[in-house]
């Protein structure tokens, strides 16, 4: 189990290799080179490809005009350079997942009030889920419905770099055991879960109270490392964590002090979780 099973996808280094090469920029966004040392290797090795023949036709145009005219060519790329790079790869995370991907979650996201658009956690652990404290990673669902895992990883602290070399490899520990804040959640047995813990969703009617939708809770999974680890909530901020913070860390203090306590437990099982 691992909190970034891509970052061991074969080939993936040589592939983003590439696609530096391509854009001959090594510079990007967080947002950027998260998103590409999480995408599918196949898909990196095609991006590559683009952005590598978008790269020749501008070269070749600017040969042909400087014959024409007579201009002077600079040796230095400039500043023009980073922002194309910037540009291809943020038109092109779209490629980044396989395209049936895109498809399944562009189709799931499109039911906005379906109940497989819920989730229920404690009030508490609904904050930590929102704002990516820790995130849930999709295993298997049933076929008729009635359940679905899902393992749960603690999110570290964002990198706080504004920027990042495309070849840099991420690091994202798969064993913490519990929140930067100390944050802790417990399981009806009493156990402390810790990164990689399994968790059973389950409904007796699929129907009428369905369970989350594997496909949003996958394009969660994706979205939520980049956000969390590239710092989005720090970048952009967020008015009502903001205006509640001091109050939503006190509370999960007491709550923390009173779980260490008792053991307050979650369930192992979510029944009728949508």
């Amino acid at each position: 189990m691992a909190a970034a099973p891509e970052l061991e996808q074969q080939g993936q280094l040589e592939a983003i290799t590439s696609l530096c090469h391509a854009l001959e920029s090594n510079e990007t966004s967080m947002e950027a080179w998260l998103a590409a040392w999480l995408a599918n290797v196949e898909c990196l090795r095609e991006l590559a490809k683009q952005a590598g023949s978008l790269y020749y036709r501008q070269r070749s145009l600017r040969r042909a005009r400087h014959q024409q005219n007579r201009r002077l060519l600079h040796m230095s790329p400039g500043p023009q350079r980073q922002s194309r790079s910037r540009k291809i790869l943020k038109q092109s995370f779209t490629l980044l997942p396989p395209p049936s991907k895109i498809t399944a979650w562009r189709n799931a996201s499109r039911a906005i009030d379906s109940c497989a658009n819920y989730i229920i956690f404690g009030l508490y652990i609904g904050a930590y889920w929102d704002h990516v404290v820790f995130c849930l990673k999709p295993i298997a669902e049933s076929g008729d419905g009635t359940w679905l895992t899902a393992d749960m990883y603690w999110m570290p602290s964002p990198f706080g770099e504004v920027s990042m070399s495309l070849c840099s490899r991420p690091s994202l520990p798969s064993d913490l055991a519990s929140a930067p804040n100390q944050g802790r959640i417990y399981n009806a047995n009493r156990r402390r879960i810790t990164s990689g813990y399994r968790i059973t969703m389950t409904t007796r009617d699929p129907v009428e109270m369905p369970l989350p939708s594997f496909d949003l809770l996958e394009l969660r999974w994706v979205l939520d490392r980049i956000a969390r680890l590239a710092g989005i909530e720090e970048k952009c901020g967020h008015e009502d964590w903001e205006d509640k913070s001091e109050d939503f860390d006190s509370n999960a203090d007491a709550e923390r002090k009173e779980a260490d306590a008792a053991a307050t437990p979650l369930p192992q099982q979510i029944d009728n979780a949508a």
